[in-house]
């Protein structure tokens, strides 16, 4: 997910001159050359020269709020925010700036009632409105309206920062089960930004979904050849080749998984999978082990043992492990586990 940083908005005059009772202008003027130049202190005090000077002066309180929100003082930013709505309600970038503000903090119905107001008032040419809309209606598992956000903000100037919408876009479709669809998405993502390894991995993801592992190889390894500590790719990469039956292969891939996180669970149960394929119940058996001592609420790591343990003519452990899978929730735990009564 792409994290913006907060423009300064409205007036950018940079006339310095000063006119009779143009004071709290010229105040104001400074204050935008500083958050421009990343002096985002310095252009609060500026900010507040302005207002100390005209109390009614709706852009600085909104500059104000954007440079607060720079230095991660969200609440104050809002607070900000809304004294200049107070001042000014036509202002649709003092929502969008708001509504932003509540995107951080996870606020989602007023992120949705601040940006839609935002549009009400005219605030309609900001593609970072539309996206950070369609990321809270994927969230809200919205994936058809997330679409229809995702593709307005591609439809402004294209960027870098458009492959983040492409990548979510793509992600949308996927949970749709619209796997081409979400395939050619994660292709644009990577054309229009070929170093967001994630999106690698992602496309790695539906090519899984669509059983074509030699391509989901391919795509995994794309993201570890961008990012080379990621321990989810070299996890995944090992999930293909179990499906290509390359077990030796895949148990590398884990093992390099481990070597970055030695605690990663997921690499730990894929290790006993791979073993267990290759019948060395006894080995599998040991990293299911270690996958369940570092985390007892992993269920599928328990079906995966129960399994193990049927190999290994242990009738009663197996049917513990499933019996606990069940109990953890695990839908698939159900058929192993009939077997016990």
């Amino acid at each position: 997910m792409l994290i913006f940083s907060m423009s300064i908005f409205g007036q950018d005059d940079t006339t310095l001159v000063v006119v009779e009772g143009q004071e709290a202008q010229v105040a104001y003027n400074n204050g935008i050359e500083l958050f421009k130049a990343g002096n985002y202190q310095q252009a609060i005090a500026k900010f507040d020269e302005a207002i100390s000077l005209d109390q009614d002066f709706a852009s600085a309180y909104l500059n104000r709020g954007s440079a607060k929100y720079a230095l991660n003082n969200i609440d104050e930013a809002i607070t900000d925010f809304t004294t200049c709505m107070s001042k000014n309600d036509s202002l649709g970038e003092a929502y969008y700036a708001r509504g932003r503000a509540y995107f951080d903090k996870a606020d989602y119905d007023k992120v949705m009632s601040d940006f839609d107001l935002a549009i009400e008032k005219g605030y309609t040419e900001d593609r970072k409105l539309y996206y950070f809309r369609g990321v809270v209606k994927f969230l809200r598992e919205d994936y058809e309206a997330a679409i229809t956000d995702f593709e307005k903000a591609i439809s402004f100037k294209a960027d870098r920062k458009l492959a983040y919408a492409y990548n979510d876009m793509g992600s949308a479709n996927l949970k749709l089960e619209k796997y081409d669809a979400a395939i050619s998405n994660y292709n644009t993502a990577i054309q229009v930004d070929p170093d967001m390894f994630f999106t690698y991995n992602n496309l790695g993801r539906v090519k899984m979904k669509k059983e074509d592992y030699t391509g989901a190889v391919e795509a995994f390894t794309q993201a570890i050849n961008h990012k080379k500590d990621y321990v989810l790719a070299y996890n995944n990469r090992g999930d293909a080749k179990i499906a290509l039956e390359d077990y030796e292969g895949a148990i590398k891939d884990f093992e390099a998984a481990l070597n970055l996180d030695e605690k990663y669970v997921y690499a730990l149960n894929n290790i006993g999978r791979a073993k267990y394929k290759l019948k060395d119940y006894e080995g599998a058996l040991t990293f299911l082990n270690k996958a369940i001592e570092i985390n007892p609420e992993y269920g599928e790591a328990y079906v995966n043992r129960g399994i193990v343990k049927e190999m290994l003519r242990d009738r009663e452990g197996r049917c513990a492990d499933w019996n606990k899978a069940v109990e953890l929730g695990v839908e698939q735990a159900n058929n192993f586990a009939l077997e016990c009564k």
